[in-house]
């Protein structure tokens, strides 16, 4: 301090210095304008302050003399290194936008731990990732979310907001980005339970979807996402109890509902099915279907006597029935007089030629102009406008009928059946186009409005009133419920509309093996054959596992969609191979060209060789493009059946493998004890085939 007192700043420098005392060595440095050293000894004595204005001063006076802008540039950058010091971070950040850093600004903002001038920085320069990073690093992710869903980040907002805890903004974020099943996460914690249940369906969560569904009290649709939901899926059983407590909000049983349930009720019973099966059968009473409420009532007593009230509740089942089936029984009446009056009616015009496949010689139906219709024309819905009704012969896709108006008219009282494309049948199907026609009614493509999807639409022929054909025709129901396997086509409901009974099935964009045979006699590739071979084995063994019998395997019954995709067709003539008297006495179902000779005989005691023989003469075809027996009368034809041997595939085709011929020529055994047991044991044979 003497060196200052008398005037020697150099030696008052010195002096301070060795003794540190970084103020007064300051406080001297900068009275001599050696800024750069003052700010330096007052930053080391802890005033960041004083150490900042000095480092500025030092810049303005470097600007004053003129000095490089690199010199200004290094006091500015030193005055912010020092306001940082002394907690002053606004003014640092001012100094360097002032010399154009404002990046770097920003990057010492958010180092310094002022996160939201960083990002406000940020998003000044166009920089919102930057500011996005600064703020989640500051613990504020709800202004971060901010940030990127104004920038068009929905899916990063969402996050955002769900580590804020902002979980209704969340949800809307997430929706924007399609991000379903986060969405699903969120609505369920705000319990919007209808909201969530949709987003887990997009997500393809079935099961989450149905038990959101179900908190949202909407049974209808917990059961449609419920559906989506394949038996062999794990999650499956789990599914089951939820599809039940839908039903039983509904009320009564719907046909999603009842088609998902179907593999379940297949199963084994134990107590925890039992329980279920239970509840299902009082969902059936409820709905009035007596007869599935019968069967599962029935299956609960085999299970275990005296189950629940079971015992009590299954002989009304059976009393109601005896009321629905005289219902039913004149129906069929009407439907039986319907045919007698058509069939009349088409002798006087002139019958089509037969079509192959499933629907054979199904007789051309008069048109208006020779039928005087007593009553409006029977039709499921008004025909849609634009779309006049055309009843020009031979329009190949429309349909045209007659059903008795009441019992006794016969001709004259015939009214119009017209099925064509547009038609609604109820409020659920409309149909598309006509896929052929036939002896026992007309297919059609149509929209399943209920499933949102594709299905053929079979309207039925009437037939018989007799108590064997109404057995027949609730048979036809029950065996297609059963059915549920990838090489079966899926029938999915048999119903009734205005009088007009009709199947709905699986739509099926493919060819037959009729087609296959044609397009390629004798030369169909060996390979594909022998795989189409394997997956008729595989349907047939699901059938026979059920105790079903086809009885009609034959080349326009198996389908083949694509990709090489075999699916048999046309169970509406099997037979449960525990059930007696479903055909009519004396008769032999099934096609000539493909019969097995027990069936021949008209015999009851099918059991699944009788579909292997069939499926030797669909290969026996498929492989040389002719049918092993042949006949100029049917009667001569079923002989040969019966008595003839087949040809060698050999003979006919030479590069047909030996052990390929060995299967065919087994197959086509007249006693069935010689042929292979089971298909999986054919199937096992063609597995060896090289």
């Amino acid at each position: 301090m003497a060196f200052e007192s008398a005037g020697n700043p150099k030696q008052a420098v010195l002096a301070y210095g060795q003794g540190e005392c970084w103020l007064d060595l300051g406080r001297v440095l900068e009275g001599v304008r050696r800024y750069e050293e003052s700010a330096a000894a007052y930053a080391r004595g802890g005033e960041f302050a004083r150490a900042a204005a000095v480092a500025e001063r030092w810049a303005v006076r470097l600007q004053e003399r003129g000095k490089a802008v690199a010199d200004q540039k290094k006091a500015i950058r030193w005055a912010v290194h020092y306001h940082g010091k002394g907690g002053n971070p606004g003014k640092a950040a001012e100094l360097l936008e002032l010399i154009d850093e404002p990046t770097r600004a920003a990057e010492w903002l958010a180092k310094a731990g002022f996160f939201e001038q960083a990002a406000e920085r940020y998003v000044a320069l166009g920089m919102p990732g930057q500011a996005i990073d600064v703020l989640v690093r500051g613990k504020a992710p709800g202004a971060a979310a901010k940030i990127a869903r104004a920038e068009g980040d929905h899916l990063l907002a969402g996050k955002l907001y769900r580590a804020d805890g902002d979980h209704a903004r969340a949800v809307d974020a997430f929706e924007a980005a399609g991000a379903w099943g986060d969405v699903a996460m969120e609505a369920e914690v705000l319990e919007q339970w209808a909201r969530a249940g949709e987003a887990f369906e997009r997500a393809d969560k079935p099961l989450a979807a149905g038990r959101c569904y179900l908190a949202a009290e909407q049974a209808d649709a917990a059961i449609n996402a419920l559906a989506e939901i394949k038996y062999d899926d794990p999650v499956y059983i789990e599914a089951v109890p939820l599809a039940v407590d839908a039903l039983e909000r509904k009320g009564t049983m719907s046909f999603r509902g009842e088609r998902f349930l179907q593999d379940f009720l297949l199963r084994p019973v134990d107590e925890a099915s039992a329980a279920l099966i239970y509840r299902l059968g009082r969902v059936y009473e409820q709905g009035e279907f007596w007869e599935t409420a019968e069967e599962l009532y029935e299956k609960l007593l085999a299970y275990r006597p005296g189950y629940e009230d079971v015992a009590e509740r299954l002989p009304r089942m059976v009393a109601y029935q005896k009321d629905s089936a005289a219902v039913f029984k004149q129906v069929m009446k009407e439907d039986f007089e319907y045919e007698e009056t058509t069939r009349r009616m088409a002798d006087r015009r002139r019958r089509v030629e037969s079509q192959e496949g499933d629907l054979e010689g199904f007789p051309q139906l008069p048109d208006a102009s020779e039928v005087r219709p007593a009553a409006p024309p029977v039709a499921a819905s008004p025909e849609p406008a634009g779309n006049p009704a055309r009843l020009a012969e031979g329009d190949a896709d429309t349909w045209t009928g007659a059903q008795a108006a009441d019992e006794g008219r016969g001709e004259e009282g015939a009214a119009l059946v017209r099925l064509e494309p547009g038609m609604r049948l109820g409020d659920r199907y409309e149909l598309s186009h006509r896929i052929g026609a036939g002896g026992r009614g007309v297919v059609f493509a149509a929209h399943d409005r209920e499933l949102d999807e594709t299905v053929a639409l079979k309207a039925l022929h009437p037939m018989d009133t007799s108590e064997e054909s109404l057995i027949r025709f609730r048979q036809e129901l029950k065996l297609a419920r059963k059915l549920t396997h990838p090489n079966i086509i899926r029938v999915h409901d048999i119903g009734q509309v205005d009088g007009l009974r009709f199947i709905t099935m699986e739509y099926l964009d493919g060819h037959d093996l009729e087609q296959a045979i044609t397009a390629s006699p004798g030369t169909f590739p060996i390979d594909t054959g022998v795989d189409y071979a394997r997956q008729i084995c595989d349907g047939l063994t699901a059938a026979h596992e059920l105790g079903i019998i086809h009885r009609d395997i034959k080349p326009p019954n198996v389908m083949v969609v694509e990709p090489a995709t075999i699916k048999i067709l046309d169970f509406g003539i099997a037979k449960a191979m525990d059930t007696e008297g479903i055909s009519a006495t004396g008769m032999a179902c099934g096609t000539p060209l493909y019969m097995s000779p027990e069936q021949i005989r008209g015999g009851r005691a099918l059991d699944p060789r009788t579909d292997l023989y069939s499926l030797g003469c669909v290969l026996f075809a498929l492989f040389t493009g002719q049918v092993p027996f042949r006949g100029d009368e049917v009667f001569e034809l079923l002989m040969a059946h019966i008595n003839e041997p087949p040809p060698r595939p050999r003979d006919l085709r030479p590069d047909l493998p030996r052990d390929l011929e060995g299967v065919i020529l087994r197959l086509l055994a007249k006693s069935p004890g010689d042929r292979f047991a089971t298909a999986a044991e054919l199937r096992a044979a063609l597995e060896r085939v090289g």
